[in-house]
């Protein structure tokens, strides 16, 4: 049986991700630690700025590049990918209580790992600009960690909460269509005949030439605007955060694979009015928020 596996996902740096994920580790005891992210630097590549290190229990697993692993603090269990950027990235286990940087994985690193008996949990730190590439796995749960910076406003943090939340409920495409585009890479068209015929990504503007197919199958990142003009025509997305756009909206948006919301937390410390709006806009979408760093849950699963 695969593993749970939970993707930390936040709007911002220092959103308080480490927090809920040390959080979640504690609530899931025999979990194993990773993170999506290829660089292995110091430095996180997207942001320039320092990765934080999370202060982990003995006995807790942990995915990271080999320069992370203290040898003495850590057991080396198996080697899962010799990567180029981030060097060698390792399943290990903490021998003693240790402080330790996590990263260095990938989707086909986590995919790995869920065969692994050792663990029951697997606690991914996934960005959500990488995961729209990486993916995930499927029937993952997700926390979503809502937080300010320096420049944000309520505008920019609704349409963050917006995206999200309408992505996810973006229905599973029917059995059968997902069979006939599993293990597809690129953009494909079902014709009325039941053909799966591999296409261009640059059809996608096409209006004249995509019209004939009853399906398209979109592997990667598809716009509100592409959507909107392909009204008529069923579009079934590998990743439904590759949509750029609010979901809602439609009703011709599938997805191969779906995630469920584990929680949700705040982090506004001394902005009460924006928490007020954001929770408004939480429970418009049927959650409910409770507190900073405090974890919602649906209304139908109180308790």
């Amino acid at each position: 049986m695969a593993q749970r596996i939970v993707y930390v996902i936040g709007n911002t740096k220092n959103a308080g991700k480490t927090t809920v994920v040390k959080h979640l580790l504690k609530q899931m005891k025999n979990a194993c630690i990773a993170s999506i992210g290829l660089d292995g630097e110091n430095l996180d590549t997207l942001s320039n700025v320092p990765k934080p290190s999370i202060q982990i229990p003995a006995g807790t697993y942990v995915v990271s590049c080999e320069k992370f692993l203290q040898g003495s603090h850590f057991e080396l269990l198996e080697l899962l990918e010799d990567n180029p950027l981030a060097g060698a990235v390792f399943l290990a286990r903490a021998l003693v209580e240790s402080k330790v940087v996590i990263a260095g994985a990938n989707t086909s690193v986590i995919s790995s790992i869920q065969k692994r008996k050792e663990f029951d949990s697997i606690i991914v730190d996934g960005a959500l600009d990488r995961i729209v590439h990486a993916g995930f796995a499927d029937n993952a749960e997700i926390a979503i960690v809502i937080g300010t910076s320096n420049h944000s406003n309520t505008v920019e943090l609704q349409k963050f909460i917006e995206r999200i939340l309408s992505s996810l409920m973006i229905p599973l495409a029917p059995f059968q269509i997902k069979k006939l585009f599993e293990n597809k890479h690129t953009v494909c068209g079902l014709t009325s005949d039941g053909k799966v015929k591999d296409l261009g990504s640059s059809l996608l503007n096409d209006l004249k030439t995509i019209e004939k197919y009853e399906w398209i199958f979109v592997p990667g990142v598809i716009t509100e605007e592409i959507v909107e003009r392909l009204r008529d025509i069923r579009i079934c997305l590998l990743n439904p955060f590759s949509f750029f756009g609010i979901a809602s909206k439609f009703d011709n948006i599938y997805t191969m694979r779906k995630l469920f919301v584990r929680g949700i937390y705040l982090n506004f410390f001394n902005r009460p009015d924006l928490e007020i709006r954001i929770c408004k806009t939480l429970e418009s979408f049927g959650y409910k928020a409770v507190d900073i760093l405090y974890v919602t849950h649906r209304r139908d699963n109180d308790g």
